[in-house]
């Protein structure tokens, strides 16, 4: 049963059901009493005081005898003789398995990609050295998708390994971060194919970000991937760095396909792909722009993609003040 209870601007409890008593090992009626009858929780009287001051829905997990998922909702047309004004209700939900099993097989997934990447390694050097020495025509394309289907293993097991990585650590350890250098770095790693595809690129303004180099350089390298991956051939690419009064914005637009609605909806799932077999043909996993989010979580930057089919795509990221 999950926890219910709801609070005056008193915070004077008006409502609690079983569940919530039990949370909090209590056996008598608290009703009209104080909330620090039930609870002295710093979190959870911070999140009830910020909803009654911006009225807002929030949630986060609060460490209590296990994980709970704790949700606060402001209701602002609460009145009776006895409540007038607003009353703020919070929810409790036990998260303490959920959470115990994503450890698990955030676990079996770092164990597995480690164990996987050392054969694929393997494959790869000795068809690398199979390659060198062959001189018969007719073996060449089998060699190339050797080549090119172990490169996409490699490249899912790697990303499965920094989503596992990120996802699972809680602070940052932060440094100042020229972004514009980092660019210069990944648009460089990219040239190949940004010139295969004739593709133009725009570096404009600069800015400076304090956060960890590996995660600056993993968002802005997924972003351009998509950005070159899914452009068209002479088709364009603008990075834009800028500072503004609530935080910093990398903007990544490019002039390729676009990407429907619908799409746009589940486009930052794990696996999601938009053209699976486009996006297989091009070494896509499916877990980029899932990186990109978990990222932005980490350091509680806002994400905000716009996109129409055939005219292309913007991804803006803001991180708020250092």
């Amino acid at each position: 049963m999950n926890a219910l209870f709801a609070v005056n601007r008193n915070k004077d409890i008006i409502l609690i059901n079983e569940g919530a008593k039990k949370i909090f090992g209590i056996k008598v009626s608290l009703l009209n009493k104080n909330l620090l009858y039930l609870t002295g929780n710093t979190e959870i009287l911070k999140l009830i005081d910020d909803c009654f001051l911006s009225h807002k829905e929030t949630s986060k997990e609060i460490q209590k005898d296990g994980i709970f998922l704790v949700t606060v909702k402001c209701l602002s047309r609460y009145w009776t003789e006895e409540n007038p004004g607003d009353i703020v209700v919070v929810t409790m939900s036990d998260m303490t398995l959920v959470r115990g099993n994503q450890i698990q097989r955030e676990e079996f997934f770092a164990n597995a990609g480690h164990e996987l990447k050392t054969p694929l390694t393997a494959i790869k050097g000795f068809t690398e050295l199979i390659e060198a020495n062959n001189k018969s025509d007719k073996l060449t394309p089998y060699i190339e998708q050797i080549k090119k289907q172990t490169d996409i293993m490699l490249k899912l097991i790697g990303d499965m390994l920094s989503l596992t990585e990120i996802s699972g650590r809680k602070k940052p350890e932060y440094q100042n971060i020229d972004v514009g250098k980092t660019i210069k770095e990944v648009l460089s790693a990219l040239e190949t194919e940004i010139k295969e595809n004739k593709i133009k690129t725009e570096v404009t303004g600069g800015l400076t970000l304090k956060a960890e180099p590996k995660d600056i350089y993993e968002l802005v390298k997924n972003l351009l991937e998509n950005a070159v991956r899914y452009n068209v051939t002479g088709g364009e690419i603008k990075v834009v760095l800028s500072k503004e009064k609530k935080g910093a914005v990398i903007t990544v637009k490019d002039t390729g396909i676009g990407i429907s609605p619908a799409d746009q909806k589940r486009l930052f799932e794990r696996y999601y792909r938009v053209e699976k077999s486009r996006n297989r043909n091009l070494g896509g996993t499916g877990l980029g722009l899932a990186i990109v989010k978990h990222i932005c979580q980490l350091y509680n930057a806002e994400i905000n993609l716009e996109s129409r089919p055939g005219l292309g795509t913007a991804v803006s990221v803001k991180f708020p003040p250092n």
